[in-house]
């Protein structure tokens, strides 16, 4: 039973990766079409932007049934319990965010400072809660809110720190 649970996740988990893949890579080349100048890092940093919201749009929205949810949590902490699978969806709230405060930075100049990725985690994590919330696809919670924006200023931190080891590299 458990090996078929886990076929199956498998199975999802590679299609929906094989699927963003061909979105990001369609969207990427339409946009390459249109300014062929280009840099061969920019065009990478725009694929995996795509690929990254397509995989947020599957994992928050898109991969549940509509009105299978309805629920509001506003209790900080609300989700927490002791045992491994409450603890795992908290995880991957603050790892669903970690590379969206890496890719931000990279993409805009405003996202270089923390305020501006806190900001834009907060916004866009309210608008994913209250968008479950609306569809019946999630449960609002304030946990996945506050897990959402520690993972953005996680991924800001990665970010940082490469940009600090590049620059002091180019300086010997």
């Amino acid at each position: 039973m458990g090996d078929l649970i886990v076929s199956t996740m498998w199975e999802e988990f590679v299609s929906g990766f094989l699927v963003n893949a061909l979105v990001a890579t369609g969207l990427t080349f339409i946009l390459w079409l249109r300014e062929r100048r280009m840099e061969f890092s920019y065009v990478i940093s725009i694929w995996l932007t795509i690929f990254y919201l397509c995989f947020l749009l599957e994992i928050t929205l898109l991969g549940r049934e509509p009105g299978s949810r309805s629920a509001v949590n506003l209790h900080f902490l609300g989700t927490y319990a002791p045992d491994m699978y409450a603890q795992s969806y908290m995880l991957e709230n603050v790892l669903l965010f970690i590379p969206m405060g890496i890719l931000w930075p990279i993409r805009m100049e405003r996202m270089h400072r923390l305020a501006w990725v806190i900001l834009g985690c907060f916004v866009a994590s309210v608008l994913i809660e209250t968008t479950q919330l609306v569809t019946e696809r999630g449960y609002f919670q304030i946990d996945d809110i506050w897990l959402n924006v520690v993972g953005g200023m996680i991924g800001w931190s990665i970010w940082k720190l490469c940009r600090c080891v590049s620059t002091v590299r180019r300086m010997n």
